[in-house]
């Protein structure tokens, strides 16, 4: 459930593309929307505890379930591309949970 300006929003967690910080809101896509609340990303990330969303970034998560592409960069990080054309850079703290992702990946 997602409440913003007064109305009340019903929201598949499957359905979330990605979870970005904008200053003191979280930005929630969701296919075509975007919702931007008044939380923490840790709020956010509780919230969406599945095992398909990762934290690539101290201000994204990201659904697995939608990433087109994953690029190796430079010093551990990785470029990913989400199905809508999204690009993020990973951070190279969460190199560990990229590298994580990119195994169960294959062996998946």
């Amino acid at each position: 459930i997602i409440e913003v300006g007064g109305r009340v929003s019903f929201v598949d967690p499957l359905e979330v593309e990605y979870v970005e910080v904008d200053r003191n809101y979280v930005v929630i896509a969701v296919g075509q929307h975007s919702y931007k609340v008044r939380a923490t990303l840790g709020e956010i990330a509780e919230r969406l505890s599945l095992p398909r969303f990762v934290r690539i970034h101290r201000s994204v998560i990201i659904n697995t379930a939608v990433i087109a592409s994953v690029e190796k960069w430079f010093h551990g990080e990785y470029v990913i591309t989400m199905r809508s054309g999204r690009k993020f850079t990973s951070g190279r703290t969460y190199r560990h949970r990229m590298q994580g992702l990119l195994l169960r990946r294959r062996c998946g």
